[in-house]
């Protein structure tokens, strides 16, 4: 099994296969400037094949540049970026607790606003099998592109429950604008 695996491997490496390498979904990530990936555990796999493709290379320079915005070390453990905002804030609203947790929420809110994807992905996207991002939520960072489905739809869901507490407790100093409501949800119908 490993000697096939290895064949294939010095199979794809021979001139005709070297050109389809090149157009691979690594490089077309990276020329369009999206380095970081859905979960870090890919995108350390990723940064780990840039590594055994050229140790000393820009592209492995670039992902191990990125590494401080999704993983960082805090007084009491290791964090990571993730979409856990959405989840946290929906528990404080189910409390009813809006007016003790008001900073914290508005801290939640602006993040929900500023992290909305705002442009469809660069370049041919739907000949790369992409879907259009315009309008969505991704797991962890706008940077990375890829968006997930229950991510939008609970950033959307949060988006409508701070408008009710916005009612009750003026605590966000700005609504969720109708425009981009209405385009998270063409983005929600449109997977489903």
């Amino acid at each position: 099994m490993i000697n096939s695996t290895y064949g294939s491997q010095r199979l794809m490496e021979l001139l005709p296969f070297q050109k389809m390498s090149g157009t691979s979904l690594l490089a077309v990530g990276l020329k369009s400037g999206c380095i970081l990936d859905v979960v870090i555990m890919i995108q350390s796999l990723q940064m780990m094949c840039w590594w055994a493709h050229d140790p000393n290379g820009d592209e492995f320079k670039h992902h191990l540049a990125r590494v401080p915005d999704y993983l960082w070390l805090a007084e009491d453990a290791m964090k990571m970026q993730s979409f856990g905002s959405q989840l946290a804030t929906h528990a404080v609203i189910a409390t009813g607790m809006v007016e003790e947790y008001g900073d914290c929420l508005k801290n939640a809110h602006f993040y929900i606003r500023v992290s909305q994807i705002k442009e469809n992905p660069t370049g041919n996207y739907k000949g790369m099998y992409r879907h259009f991002t315009k309008g969505a939520w991704t797991f962890s960072d706008q940077d990375q592109g890829w968006v997930v489905s229950d991510c939008t739809a609970e950033a959307l869901k949060f988006a409508f429950s701070t408008m009710s507490s916005l009612l009750a407790f003026p605590i966000y100093e700005q609504g969720f604008e109708d425009q981009r409501g209405y385009v998270v949800q063409m983005h929600i119908s449109s997977v489903l």
